[in-house]
């Protein structure tokens, strides 16, 4: 089991000073999507349409580099949109 912290960067910054122990890289990118699936559904939806983008950092426990992900919104205004 490693340590893995999970970092956000957007409208707000959220540095992720527990972390999650999980079993591998794999078990860290579907725990990634995890967390952004609850923010998108969650009270930040309006968070991510204000901030325009959003990079989740995954880090190990040396605050290795591992991945992000990033979440781009954009809003238009007129006829149609919604």
């Amino acid at each position: 089991m490693a340590l893995y912290f999970f970092h956000i960067v957007g409208e707000r910054r959220y540095n992720d000073t527990d972390g999650v122990e999980l079993a591998d890289l794999a078990a860290a990118k579907k725990e990634a999507l995890k967390i952004i699936s609850e923010l998108i559904t969650g009270d930040a939806l309006g968070d991510i349409w204000l901030a325009g983008e959003w990079i989740m950092t995954v880090v190990d426990e040396t605050a290795r580099e591992l991945f992000s992900v990033r979440i781009s919104t954009s809003q238009r205004n007129g006829v149609g949109a919604g």
